[in-house]
């Protein structure tokens, strides 16, 4: 299971509770040593490597049908608590607003659908 899978699975969550529950507080400090010593080798901290699965994912979502998804929705269906927040995250990585970033997968679609249509 990667950590994509984890972070949209509890019962990765509820398996860590109910050991915690029978093993006491060792369980949780050897998964707090794992997950640091996991996350320094990828030189991220946790929140940033949440914040790009989001902003991965927002990206995903901006691509791909239907285009009339609002980008505030997407920005709160990928776990951003404000739209500010996104498309200041979001320009930062992509170089580009998120508006902009739809526009380009669109033109690109488009310009796939007319080299198809005309052979």
């Amino acid at each position: 299971m990667d950590l994509s899978d984890s972070l949209q699975d509890d019962r990765t969550a509820l398996g860590r509770y109910i050991v915690k529950r029978r093993c006491g507080r060792a369980v949780d400090q050897l998964f707090t040593h794992h997950c640091v010593r996991a996350f320094a080798q990828r030189r991220q901290t946790v929140a940033e490597t949440i914040r790009m699965l989001r902003l991965l994912r927002a990206s995903e979502m901006l691509a791909v049908p239907p285009y009339s998804i609002p980008i505030e929705t997407i920005a709160y269906r990928c776990g951003f608590e404000e739209v500010r927040t996104f498309n200041r995250c979001f320009s930062k990585v992509f170089g580009m607003s998120a508006g902009r970033y739809r526009q380009a997968r669109v033109d690109e679609s488009l310009k796939v659908l007319h080299e198809l249509a005309d052979p």
